[in-house]
This record gives structure tokens, sequence and C-alpha cells, in this order.
């Protein structure tokens, strides 16, 4: 059994749900999704529910959840000792002290605990397979993880119900997503993160229009307060629609998704949106550097998409 502690957006959560179906590949386990995480931040929710995931993925809730997270914590304790307490809250700290991201797992790997502490890191060389319970928590935000899943991934991230979704921003050729990113990214903590500017967009707007003259541009955002401050505040040309649904996050990446070409942000989420679309030789537009002062980021980047550069000095 695979015990995925599943948290974050839909973004991550869609990275963290790849990382646990590449274990299940390995050890043949399945894989049950504990939603404890969400009872302590209401403010996001086990989206994954919604999918049409493999059969025998499970959720767990309640003192299964409890019992499974009291786990997590002795096994970190047993690999680790007891300054896991005194320092885990600081991750900088605590991958210094611990030798790094990838001391931190192989020492934790050895108790039946996939523990990302980094979350660009690439992992692999899985051992220690006589856990008959097997603990997953962290953010594994690199492109090899989903590519080792296989293209079954693809076929389980697809809603279960996809009426109202369907069709809803037109049958054009040329539908391109471009999702500007902004709530949480504007606040201080997150600046390494805020690399995405008005030049960035206009110049990957230009890139598209130069290969599809006809290209139809969809704005999406955090929130319609977001949308109405990027149309009074950014200077886009061309055919842009700014697209407020009113629907919920998971029903906005979908249609997203159903787009012909795609001008992402430095977002799991949009990075997810373009990954899943269908679109044949669809044109994947992402900002030259990801995270500011995160050379491991690069693993995100796919092979066919095509970075540019914003305005900003990075």
């Amino acid at each position: 059994m695979i015990v995925l502690f599943l948290k974050d957006g839909l973004g991550n959560q869609l990275f963290e749900y790849a990382f646990a179906r590449r274990l299940s590949k390995v050890y043949g386990d399945r894989v049950v999704i504990s939603r404890i995480y969400f009872k302590r931040n209401k403010d996001r929710s086990c989206q994954l529910e919604r999918l049409a995931l493999a059969k025998d993925v499970t959720y767990s809730g309640g003192i299964a959840s409890f019992l499974f997270l009291l786990l997590l914590e002795f096994r970190i304790f047993l690999s680790l000792g007891p300054k896991f307490y005194l320092i885990h809250r600081d991750q900088e700290a605590f991958n210094r002290v611990f030798g790094g991201a990838e001391e931190i797992f192989r020492r934790c790997q050895r108790h039946g605990v996939y523990l990302s502490t980094s979350p660009y890191q690439y992992f692999d060389g899985f051992t220690f397979p006589g856990r008959r319970v097997k603990l997953v928590f962290g953010n594994f935000e690199h492109a090899s993880f989903v590519k080792e899943c296989g293209e079954g991934l693809r076929e389980e991230l697809r809603l279960k119900d996809a009426s109202g979704i369907e069709g809803y921003l037109g049958r054009g050729e040329c539908n391109v997503s471009v999702h500007i990113r902004r709530g949480d990214y504007l606040n201080p903590e997150w600046k390494s993160l805020n690399v995405c500017d008005e030049v960035y967009f206009i110049k990957a707007m230009k890139h598209i229009s130069s290969i599809c003259p006809d290209a139809v541009f969809n704005v999406f955002s955090n929130t319609a307060a977001d949308l109405e401050w990027i149309r009074n505040n950014y200077h886009l040309e061309g055919n842009v629609r700014y697209v407020d649904t009113g629907m919920d996050d998971v029903s906005d990446f979908f249609i997203m998704s159903s787009c012909r070409h795609f001008i992402i942000s430095n977002s799991t989420y949009s990075w997810w949106a373009a990954y899943l679309s269908q679109a044949e030789d669809k044109i994947v537009v992402v900002p030259d550097v990801w995270s500011v002062g995160s050379p491991k980021s690069e693993g995100l980047y796919l092979p066919n998409f095509v970075r540019v550069k914003g305005g900003r000095d990075l």
C-alpha cells in the first residue's frame, strides 16, 4: 500500500499523484490518498476526487488518516532523530542539517517514507521495498516522474463528468490559453516565483501570432478581480478574451486544457493544463526562468517548450 498525503492546489496535487503512481509501478502496490492535510487548510480541497483515477485508488479520512500521519511522523523520527521536530518548519535549515534533500530522501526511504524537502528534486533508484505500508509526503515537481508513469496517466487525469465544459470556448482552430497567475504569487514570501510580467506575455503572444495569425487569446487568472486588473493594466494586443467562467478551479483547468496552444505562467496548474491537452503539434510557451535561484526547476521543462524571457532583471 502506498499512502499519499495529498496537499496544496490542483497542479501540485497532480505532481504528487504522479509520483505515487510512479512508485506503484515500481512496487506493484495500490495508492491510498489521505485527505488529512485539507482539514488543516480550509482554502484547499482534494480535487483529485473529480478525476477518473485508477479503479484501485481509494481515499482515506478520519481515524485511518490520523493513524497514517502518526506513522509518518514516527518513521521520520526513526530516520532523522529528534532534530526533525526542532527544525522541520524551516526547510532551508532542515536540508542543511541533514545533508540535503537527496540524503533526507535516502534515509527516510529505508523506513518506508518517500519524503521530498525540495520541490524540484528528482529521485531515482527506489530501494527497500520490504515495508508493507509506504508513505509519500512532499512536492515532486519534476517532469521525469510524469514521463515515467507512461501514457496511462493521461487516461486517469480526466474529468468523470465533463458536462458544461465541453466546447465552452467554441471550436476555433487557434484557441490559445493564456494563464496569468496572480493571487498568492504577489505575496512577498513567493517573490522567487514572481517572474512573469507584462513583457513576457506580450512576447509570448507575438510568437504564437507569428505562427497562428488568427489566434484567439483566452486569458485566465485567479479571480474575476485579477482579470479586471489585467484588463486595465496590461496592454495585450490581438483578439483577446478575458475568461471568467464563474466555475471552480477544476472546471477552469479543463477548459484551459481544451485549447490548441498555451502560454503558461510558472505554475504547476497551467503546466498540467498544457501537458494534458490532446492537441497535436501544440505550442507551449513558458517563462525562461521558472523559479529565481532554483536551478533544479529546470526539470520542469519539456523538450517542446518554447522559452521566452520577460522584462524583469532576473
